[in-house]
């Protein structure tokens, strides 16, 4: 039996890895888009694609076969790149997917297109207000996606991760615990969810039953709402010093510029529940497989 194909762009970074993971896993065939020949993940069923989100012939090359594309790719440093990989990478894969026969497309975004909002309990109907360059570029991704992406016998949602935390080329010389107790008073709601739990979320709307168009889904930790002082407790009674090199989520920087409203919102994840979506690993779980 032939093997499905997925195009997994942005396969090389610290999501994008772990998305491709979940789907060999699964049986999948990967594609990787790279601008490099750099080989970060080496397996019978990948195939790295030297390509680039700008070379807009290179991604319908990359297409050809595929089942699916994951466009995992994204520009969260420099913000002279932003927009440039952000909003015109997405256009040009959302253009060169509604040339292909694909049946499935899933643009990653973030819960940070929705910015400041005065509510509480902030969900997928939420009014976004995008505050930096990052959440700028990453919700007009959506806009254009959501007003120019038609293919009537395509799945295709668009997932919002909160924080995103795990492994990452990053060292930080202290505990994730401490560096962000400098930051914070502890009471603030956590919205963290583990890269593996949104590597499965990007490949669980591979196999749904309902169709889905231009869909957009939110994936946080826990289903109820929880704080940074219920972390501490967790990471202070595993008897492992917890000193992973961790990638602190990018909401943290403002709480440390005195922003700390956004540390008292809570991001619903009814909506995706509610399609059967359970997330693998709770926070004791992400945790002890951290440090597994």
């Amino acid at each position: 039996m032939t093997k499905k194909i997925i195009l997994v762009t942005g396969g090389n970074g610290f999501l994008g890895s772990k998305i491709v993971e979940e789907l060999i896993s699964q049986g999948y065939f990967v594609k990787i888009l790279t601008r490099k020949a750099k080989q970060n993940i080496s397996h019978q069923n990948i195939e790295y694609i030297i390509g680039d989100l700008n070379d807009y012939s290179s991604l319908i090359l990359a297409l050809e076969g595929c089942y699916g594309v994951i466009h995992a790719a994204g520009e969260k440093r420099d913000v002279n790149k932003m927009y440039q990989v952000n909003v015109e990478g997405t256009k040009n894969i959302t253009k060169a997917a509604l040339t292909s026969n694909i049946k499935y497309f899933c643009l990653l975004s973030s819960v940070g297109v929705i910015g400041y909002n005065s509510k509480k309990i902030l969900d997928e109907t939420s009014k976004c207000y995008p505050l930096n360059e990052y959440e700028k570029t990453k919700l007009e991704a959506e806009v254009f996606f959501k007003n120019n992406f038609y293919k009537t016998d395509c799945n295709s949602v668009i997932i919002r991760p909160t924080n995103v935390f795990g492994y990452d080329h990053i060292d930080f010389n202290q505990s994730f615990s401490s560096k962000i107790k400098r930051w914070i008073k502890g009471n603030e709601i956590a919205n963290y969810i583990y890269v593996k739990d949104v590597a499965i979320a990007c490949s669980y709307f591979l196999n749904t039953k309902t169709f889905y168009n231009n869909e957009v889904f939110i994936i946080n930790q826990e289903k109820e709402a929880l704080k940074f002082k219920d972390i501490y407790s967790i990471v202070n009674k595993t008897k492992t010093k917890f000193y992973p090199p961790i990638q602190i989520p990018w909401f943290l920087r403002y709480i440390k510029q005195g922003k700390n409203n956004l540390g008292n919102k809570y991001y619903s994840i009814n909506k995706i529940t509610d399609t059967g979506f359970k997330n693998k690993y709770n926070i004791n779980k992400a945790i002890e497989d951290l440090l597994s």
